[in-house]
């Protein structure tokens, strides 16, 4: 479990697939090795998507930290077909509609943040729906450090940290 950054975006059109295609040339992990492969392209695609998301065909975009969830959960959202490419800082999925997130989250009963990043999923398969024909989900995730515990919250909540103060 990890603190990370989670970010989930609709690109369509033409730009969906080029993603797509590009996505294909860079080498994937394989979840059944802990050998990893880095593919250094992953980071800087990831940035110019950050850096680009108030542009189209960039339908939707959220980003938010999660400072809970399992690693296996964001960007594969538990799905074992779907491509995962890891790059230094980010590792990336590229999900293809309709996405399936709801049915591979945690147990029976789902963790507050399983239904955040559900919702966030479900938010950016509808944008522009109607008006955007092929389109693709991008998930992305950056490990910022470890999990969040409660007493760190509890305590974190009676005080005013020093960066909130300059």
């Amino acid at each position: 479990m990890a603190m990370q950054r989670v970010i989930v975006l609709k690109i369509a059109g033409y730009s969906a697939e080029f993603v797509l295609s590009r996505f294909a040339q860079w080498p994937s992990r394989d979840p059944a090795c802990d050998d990893e492969v880095l593919c250094h392209e992953a980071d800087e695609f990831v940035e110019n998507l950050r850096a680009n998301a108030h542009r189209l065909p960039i339908l939707f975009y959220c980003e938010w930290i999660d400072p809970w969830s399992s690693g296996d959960l964001v960007p594969r959202l538990r799905v074992e077909s779907v491509k995962e490419v890891v790059g230094k800082r980010y590792e990336i999925c590229i999900h293809e509609l309709p996405v399936e997130a709801g049915k591979h989250m945690i147990g029976a009963s789902l963790t507050q943040e399983c239904k955040w990043l559900r919702a966030r999923i479900r938010e950016a398969s509808d944008a522009w729906e109607p008006m955007c024909g092929r389109s693709v989900i991008v998930v992305v995730r950056e490990v910022l450090g470890g999990s969040v515990l409660d007493d760190e919250i509890e305590a974190s909540v009676n005080q005013i940290p020093e960066w909130l103060k300059s």
